[in-house]
This record gives structure tokens, C-alpha cells and sequence, in this order.
């Protein structure tokens, strides 16, 4: 799985949405969790400390770095252009899991099975 296989935001005008999951689009930056390390959407990779990424499992997960409400501008200075490791850049983030896109089932199911 690469950046490529990302979800985009697509038009559904018009479409009966009644019965769709909906999740909040957080302030945050879009990252791909390849099963072993974090990568933008136009796959240059973060360098995240290794206590940020423990725990992760093993499968890909489509999700965004999110530090609260108005820190994109800081996130996206902090983590992406200097592409940092430093534990303090990393202190206040955390990865919210949106999909796991490699797994077998509906949205649930997939979700259930990396245990997010």
C-alpha cells in the first residue's frame, strides 16, 4: 500500500446519503500509516519517534495527524517541513485512524480487526 491508494473526497450531490457513516474532517495532515512507518499523502515519509508510533499494528491505516483545532499551520511547519523527529514537535499529536483499507469487510469489521 502507498500513498496512492488514499481515500479522496469525491461529489455525492444529489445521492440518498441516509444510512452513511460520516466522520468529521479534522484540521489536521493526511497521513498513511504504511504498517511500519507514517507517510504524507504525497509519500514523503514523518519522522516520528518511535513512542508515537508503538503500539500501531502492522496493517495500513488511512488516517490524519491532529494536534486540536487550528494547528494545522504549526502541524503541517513542525512535522512535515522539517520532516522532525524531535520528541517535543511530536508532544500534543495524535494519529486519527480513518480507515484500515487492506482489511476484509465493511468499515466496522475493518476497523475491529486492527483493534482501533
Amino acid at each position: 500500500m502507498t500513498h496512492k491508494d488514499l481515500m479522496h473526497g469525491q461529489d455525492y450531490a444529489g445521492q440518498t446519503v441516509a444510512g452513511w457513516l460520516l466522520q468529521e474532517k479534522l484540521d489536521g495532515l493526511r497521513a498513511l500509516w504504511t504498517g511500519s512507518a507514517l507517510i504524507t499523502r504525497n509519500g514523503n515519509r514523518f519522522n516520528a519517534p518511535a513512542w508515537f508510533t508503538a503500539g500501531l499494528p502492522s496493517a495500513p491505516l488511512d488516517g490524519e495527524l491532529y494536534a486540536g483545532r487550528g494547528t494545522l499551520r504549526r502541524l503541517a511547519g513542525r512535522l512535515v517541513s522539517a520532516r522532525s523527529c524531535e520528541d517535543e514537535d511530536w508532544h500534543g499529536v495524535s494519529f486519527h485512524v480513518f480507515d484500515a483499507p487492506r482489511e476484509r469487510g465493511g468499515y466496522f469489521e475493518r476497523m475491529a480487526a486492527v483493534n482501533v
